[in-house]
């Protein structure tokens, strides 16, 4: 497993800033203001998956959402731990319940 440095999701030119992790597996988690608010994992495309959480969606399907750009950028920062799927999916839960993220009820 190979684990990333807590980063904004977004470099100043409201890029994202983690494209390393196009098609790739593993954890990713989202901290806002200093508390793990969101533990997530995907098993094809672990880019795809996470930046779905700082997109602006029109329906009405509940979503956890952060908007990471903007004022709002220094609050939101992203770590990506690399893994097999069978290693993301076990490591999801071991997080989930070592930090019990607020947007994961």
């Amino acid at each position: 497993m190979k684990v990333s440095k807590w980063v904004h999701p977004y470099n100043e030119k409201d890029k994202p800033a983690i494209k390393s992790s196009w098609e790739k597996t593993g954890v990713y988690i989202i901290k806002e203001k200093g508390k793990i608010v969101y533990v997530g994992q995907s098993g094809y495309n672990l880019y795809k998956t996470m930046y779905r959480h700082f997109q602006s969606w029109t329906d009405k399907q509940t979503r956890a959402r952060y908007k990471a750009k903007g004022n709002r950028r220094k609050d939101i920062k992203v770590r990506v731990i690399y893994s097999t799927p069978l290693q993301a999916e076990r490591l999801e839960r071991i997080l989930c319940k070592k930090y019990n993220p607020r947007d994961m009820k």
